[in-house]
Order: structure tokens, then sequence, then C-alpha cells
């Protein structure tokens, strides 16, 4: 494999530009960030013995593991990084592992992301402690993918009467959200006035009283 320094601009972020590959799914928390910026402030030599992982992409190099050094490094504006240069023709699902085997010392994982873009049983077969609430997400997609034009019940925005009470639980993330659309065993719906088929916010009384 080989080991060379690469210019700052000819490094790529992870953004999913490698097709099968998800983009990077770690998230800069400010605080854990500082810290990584002060790490690299104070022991510049660390980055020789921890290179980035890189791989060719078009005229540039998009970094597989150390996305969170490479932002770190621009913001203290350095101008080359340490690589080691993966072969170009890489499978995919190795790219993928290596993403995931990376053991970044900063940041935390998007779960929301993870959920949606990764595998749960692949990431758990890699070692990832993957929280209870992701494994419910990704059965909701499972079974949400169930349902389509045809078999979609309940109208997504229904035309409440008079004698309608409505009541609203507020999720302030998906994840949440979704947990609650599993649990109550709220399926897709069409809209009265469009044929359109979304997520459902909505059950009737007696539903939630039986899965109560």
């Amino acid at each position: 494999m080989q080991i060379k320094k690469i210019p700052i601009a000819k490094l790529q972020l992870n953004t999913g530009q490698i097709e099968g590959l998800p983009k990077n799914p770690r998230i800069k928390k400010s605080a854990e960030f500082r810290k990584l910026m002060n790490s690299i402030k104070e022991d510049p030599e660390m980055l020789e013995l921890r290179e980035l992982l890189v791989i060719p992409y078009k005229d540039d190099f998009v970094v597989i593991a150390g996305n969170m050094r490479l932002m770190a490094m621009k913001s203290l504006s350095f101008t080359e990084a340490p690589c080691k240069i993966l072969p170009e023709d890489t499978p995919v699902e190795k790219l993928k592992a290596i993403t995931i085997k990376d053991n970044v010392s900063y940041g935390d994982w998007d779960w929301e992301l993870l959920g949606e873009d990764w595998d749960i049983p692949t990431l758990e077969h890699y070692g990832l402690d993957v929280p209870d609430a992701i494994k419910d997400e990704e059965d909701f997609h499972k079974q949400f993918k169930k349902y389509n034009d045809q078999n979609a019940i309940y109208p997504l925005v229904p035309e409440f009467e008079e004698f309608n009470e409505v009541f609203i639980i507020v999720s302030s993330n998906e994840i949440d959200a979704n947990w609650l659309r599993e649990k109550l065993g709220l399926q897709k719906m069409k809209s009265y006035k469009r044929d359109e088929v979304k997520k459902s916010n909505i059950i009737n009384i007696n539903d939630l009283k039986n899965v109560l």
C-alpha cells in the first residue's frame, strides 16, 4: 500500500460520491472536534503514525478512514496530509467495512444516517454496538416497505368533523417518530386529496386501544 503526502485540496470527504459506499456516518460535535484539533496541534507527528486512508477518485482522492482528521486539518490550515492509498479496484464491500471498523477517537456516530444507509447485522458483525432504537428503526423501514398504493388504508390528512378530537405527540427527531410508528403499527397512508402515499401519523382510537 503506497504511503505519500497528498495536498489537502486533492482530498475529498466521503459524501457518498463512490457508488455503493454510503457517506461518512460520523457527526462533528463542537467540544469533541476542538479536542481533536488541539491534539493535532500539540502532536502533529501523530498524523505520520496514523495516516488517512484514501482511494483514488477521478483526479482526486476520497477519504475512507479519517474524515474527522481531515476536517480538523483543514480548520488548522494544513496544506497536505500523510495518506495510505488503497488500490483503485478495492471492492466497495471492503471500503464499507473499513469505514465502520476505523476507530476514530473523536466524534459520534450519526445513528439516524446509519439506520437509513447501513445494514444493521453487518454493522454488528463489524463490532459496532448498535442501540436498540436503531434496530427498531430498521424494523420500521422493513414494515414500511410492505405497503403501497394498493394496500394503504388510512388517509394522510383526514377530514376531521366537529366531534373528532386530535391529540398531538411531539418528536424532535425521525428515529423517535419512526419508533412510535413501529410500536403503534402505523401504515403508509394515502391522501384523500391527492394520490400520494407517505408515512402516517394517524391512528384510530380503537386501534390504539388494541395496541395499548
